[in-house]
């Protein structure tokens, strides 16, 4: 599991689609994304995903290096299974 958050201008051109562009083509690793109008130009995404550690990390990592974006983070977990 990992949640991504992404901070953007969303006036920057295209980026917006970009950003929807590389998760529609990984939907077998994004589960949800929720999108947050900060003030009149910066948003924030979070995404939320699950799939093997190293598809879920380059996916996140390709994300966040997307030329416009800000500023971005990605937190790993567990999916919680066999953590008894």
């Amino acid at each position: 599991m990992a949640v991504v958050s992404l901070l953007y201008d969303h006036h920057k051109r295209e980026l917006s689609e970009r950003l929807i562009e590389l998760q529609h083509s990984k939907n077998q690793i994004v589960l949800s994304s929720t999108h947050i109008h900060l003030d009149p130009h910066n948003c924030i995404e979070v995404i939320i995903m699950r799939g093997l550690s190293q598809d879920v990390k380059q996916l996140a990592d390709t994300l966040i290096a997307t030329k416009g974006v800000k500023h971005g983070t990605i937190e790993i977990s567990s999916t919680g299974k066999n953590l008894d």
